[in-house]
Order: structure tokens, then sequence, then C-alpha cells
């Protein structure tokens, strides 16, 4: 149980990797790990997404790392308060950053607008149903201005956006502060607050959006998220339906 300790900043950089994430993981299984790891590169070979997706970096432009966690005593079953605290971490990180409002595509994209500008991969080892360890994947665009638009939603960065160049290593180490911040609120099991900022805070929250289904499309409005990490979508029947994030997407 966290009693108030501070989690030290152990930074492992490599200049080019498959991906951080990966890396982390192999640390971990070789006994290697220690809470507050970092992993951090300049360009990986094969960076992962959400749902198999790639992650599109050029070299040295963005900050793409994964941060090792031990979150002893959270319940695998509550998993998705670790996506819900790092989420809200990123966008408050990036809303202070560049003084732009920002908001979280579910289940953890980070937007600026209607363009993406980060995003999350959370990795879990469990054990007697308690995760064990966490690697947390993530992604920021900071200096790249040219993306392969052909996904949606498109990308943008702090530089597209600022037109400002920024220090990587500088944002890194404010990005792993502010995490660690909201990391403790996890430990404390301060669920319900970092619930409301999420939901409070959800890219098109109670605004009606166009949604697709493998199988069918339909309009519906974003109500929140249940604990169990399904979104929850009034359609225009006035009916709730829930969804994992292998079954919908934003039709955009």
């Amino acid at each position: 149980m966290f009693e108030g300790n501070y989690i030290e900043k152990k930074v492992k950089f490599i200049d080019e990797i498959d991906s951080t994430n990966n890396f982390a993981m192999e640390l971990i299984q070789n006994n290697a790990a220690e809470e507050g790891h970092i992993v951090s590169t300049n360009y990986q070979i094969n960076g992962k997404g959400q749902v198999g997706a790639k992650w599109e970096s050029d070299k040295a432009q963005n900050i793409l790392l994964s941060i090792i966690l031990k979150p002893l005593t959270l319940p695998a079953l509550d998993n998705f308060h670790l996506n819900r605290f790092v989420s809200v971490a990123i966008m408050e990180f990036i809303s202070e950053t560049i003084s732009t409002n920002t908001t979280i595509k579910w289940p953890n994209d980070i937007m600026v607008g209607n363009e993406k500008i980060g995003g999350i991969l959370i990795e879990n080892i469990i054990k007697q149903n308690n995760i064990y360890w966490s690697v947390l994947g993530i992604g920021i665009n900071v200096n790249q201005l040219i993306f392969n638009n052909t996904f949606q939603p498109k990308a943008t960065s702090l530089k597209r956006i600022t037109s400002q160049d920024y220090n990587i290593k500088e944002l890194t180490s404010s990005l792993f502060e502010k995490i660690i911040s909201w990391y403790r609120t996890i430990q404390l099991r301060k669920y319900d607050l970092v619930s409301q900022i999420y939901t409070e805070n959800m890219y098109r929250i109670n605004v009606p959006s166009s949604f697709k289904t493998l199988d069918f499309e339909f309009e519906g409005t974003i109500e929140g998220v249940r604990d169990d990490g399904k979104l929850m979508i009034r359609n225009s029947d006035g009916e709730i339906q829930t969804f994992t994030n292998k079954e919908i997407t934003f039709n955009f």
C-alpha cells in the first residue's frame, strides 16, 4: 500500500528500439524492473497503438516512452482506473503546456480539437487477481509537423499548434512528475475523483455524434464510461448501449 514514499525516476534511453513497451516487459520478465523505470527512445521500429494499430512517429521528434509501475493493491477487474488516471494526467500536462483545451477520446487518446496529439497503451501483468506490474506506453506528438493522415482521427503536434520548438527531454521529465502525481490518487483509491475528471473531459461528451460498428452505423450521445471500461452511448431511441473498444469507432 502506498505510504507517501517518493517514486524515483530511473531512465533507460535507447536511441532506436522495436517498442518501448516490449522492452519494459522484458525488464519485468528478467527481474530487472523497478517501479518508476522509464524506457525512452528516439524511434520505435514497431511502435504499438490500441487494438493492434501502429504508432507513427518521426525520429527524435516526439515523446515515446513506457513507464513501469507496480500497483499491487489494484484488482485486475479494476484495470480501467489505470487508463483513466494516465489519460487525465496527459490531458492536464498538454493543456498546461500549450494553454489549449484538450480532451480524452475514449478509451485513451488525447485530442486537441478533432485531432489526435497523444495516445496510451497499457499492458498489465496479473498475479492472484491483482495487477502486479503495469507498463504505461505513451506517445505524444511534439515537434513533428508532417503526418501520414490516412487514419482517423488525424494527427497534430505541440509545434503544429504553437509554432514553437520544444525540448523533449525537459517535457518528458515534466510528464513523469504529472503522471506520478495522479498515480497517487489511484494508490489512495480516489477512484471517483479520477472517474469524474475523465468523464467531464471526454471527447464529444453529451454531444450528438456518429458511430460505426462492424455491422451498422448509428447516431448517439456519449453518456460516460463504466468501471469495466465499456463506453455508454444513448441511441436515438433513448436506450443506453455499451461497447468495448473493439466493437465501436467514431464515424469521422
